[in-house]
């Protein structure tokens, strides 16, 4: 080659280099009610000052999107690459503060989600893997890996913080108990359930399922590299010798401290779920442990067992057993296998509560009392 074309090969490197600067590499975590999202999506980024004015896109429109491979909820991109506009030669020198604007679409209908807050973002990738490289420990992320400018930015957006409160309860020996997280602001988060101040392996979901065998004090942590919140509730258990008593106008079910669960009162259609329609005094055992709720109507009884199922058993004229009928049970029936955590009942009919929150109906509806609408009974 010669000298003239070495000189002009030169050149060109060199008005290369002054057009664009190179591609930034940038990780990022995405997630959706706290949950973090897996797939593919389409994400849009922009650069902007600290007074907003945009400097750059990723591509010719606002809207313009890349698709970007998200794997639990963390991706990698090249800004300035991969199909994107190239960032504007001296665009780290001319602005001192720029952020990067985040938009994500999950194919899901509800457009692009601006992923907020913005983050600062500087012109030195490598520098600063070099630092956090000698700072990461195995499988952690610590607060040590981003500048103090940068955390005390981010940190009234990031750290984690509870709406309310947990709520004190009284619980039956043996209840199954669901602890459920409170809405919980921030990002990046995990959990940690503790009972009397230590913690419980293994539990870092949302929820905790709880077989109540003592009282005690359950707390629930939520932390990220920007901080961490804390919320408690005491578990009392009630009187180890009548767990829950409920009477109608003729017979009444107790249900004890061991789970098992009595009968005594009127027999009649059956009620008491003893096999006839004779009358009981004393009290009498009918299901020795397990159960965990009780209910009755005027002439029909419900039980529900720690496994879920629910029993019901009496008079059935009006569906208010719920199992498709109108026939009377002199004997406990299972209605459900599992998924219900207790249930009431006033009259001829009965509502239940399931563990996933859904409110279930059944029986008389001559007056609109099952609320579906209508005025059909419900025989299931």
């Amino acid at each position: 080659m010669t000298r003239t074309g070495i000189y002009l090969l030169f050149m060109c490197l060199i008005q290369c280099l002054l057009s664009a600067s190179p591609p930034v590499p940038f990780s990022g975590k995405v997630s959706i009610d706290s949950v973090n999202y897996h797939g593919q999506a389409k994400f849009a980024f922009a650069i902007r000052d600290k007074d907003g004015a945009i400097h750059w896109r990723n591509g010719s429109q606002n809207d313009s999107t890349i698709d970007v491979s998200v794997t639990n909820g963390r991706y990698v991109v090249l800004l300035g690459g991969q199909g994107m506009n190239a960032l504007p030669a001296g665009l780290f020198l001319e602005h001192d503060e720029l952020y990067l604007r985040v938009r994500f679409d999950a194919v899901d209908g509800q457009g692009l989600r601006h992923l907020t807050p913005d983050r600062r973002i500087t012109a030195t990738p490598f520098a600063l893997a070099a630092e956090v490289a000698n700072s990461v420990k195995s499988d952690s992320v610590s607060k040590e890996m981003l500048d103090p400018i940068l955390r005390a930015y981010l940190a009234p957006s990031l750290k984690p913080s509870f709406k309310a409160p947990l709520s004190d309860y009284l619980a039956r020996p043996h209840e199954n108990l669901v602890l459920q997280a409170p809405e919980t602001t921030g990002a990046y988060f995990t959990y940690q359930w503790k009972k009397d101040g230590l913690s419980i392996p293994g539990a870092t979901n949302p929820q905790l399922n709880v077989v109540v065998q003592s009282p005690g004090q359950y707390s629930l942590v939520a932390s990220n590299a920007f901080g961490t919140s804390e919320t408690s509730m005491r578990v009392k258990l009630a009187s180890p010798f009548c767990v829950q008593l409920i009477d109608s106008s003729n017979h009444t079910l107790r249900l004890d401290a061991n789970g098992s669960l009595w009968v005594v009162g009127e027999g009649g259609h059956g009620r008491l779920g003893l096999g006839d329609e004779h009358p009981r005094s004393p009290p009498v055992k009918l299901v020795d442990g397990n159960v965990v709720s009780v209910a009755t109507g005027v002439n029909f009884s419900l039980f529900v067992k720690s496994d879920g199922s629910l029993w019901t058993m009496g008079r059935n004229d009006w569906g208010q057993l719920g199992d498709g009928t109108n026939r009377t049970s002199t004997t406990p029936i299972k209605i459900l296998n599992s998924g219900v955590a207790s249930a009431v009942a006033s009259w001829h009919w009965a509502l239940i509560l399931k563990t996933d929150g859904s409110l279930w109906a059944m029986g008389g509806n001559n007056h609109g009392q099952l609320g579906d609408g209508i005025l059909t009974n419900r025989w299931k």
